[in-house]
């Protein structure tokens, strides 16, 4: 599968005036958050979120996003460990080989 393009071309880099990500999307307080389309508009399968109430990482591995079983803990947000091969590679079947 082609990686899908975006349709904003920028021509310079973004200067942020707050310490908040780019896509208020990836963070939320908590986990139920998840699966609300009210806090959590137009997700997308791969897409990682940190709950930081958990300190938590979690990634949609499936097209609903209201059934938390579609959202996979992929560790601690705090975790600066180097991740294997073997642990990307079952990221990867459980997102996308299923």
């Amino acid at each position: 599968m082609a990686r899908s393009k975006g349709t904003l071309a920028l021509s310079s880099n973004i200067e942020p005036r707050m310490a908040a990500p780019l896509d208020a999307r990836l963070v939320c307080e908590f986990k139920n958050e998840l699966t609300s389309p009210v806090s959590l508009p137009y997700t997308y399968r791969g897409m990682r979120v940190s709950v930081t109430s958990e300190g938590r990482i979690y990634m949609l591995n499936a097209d609903d996003p209201t059934d938390i079983n579609n959202w996979i803990d992929v560790g601690s947000s705090a975790d600066q460990e180097e991740m294997s091969f073997d642990d990307i590679k079952t990221i990867w079947d459980q997102v996308f080989n299923q």
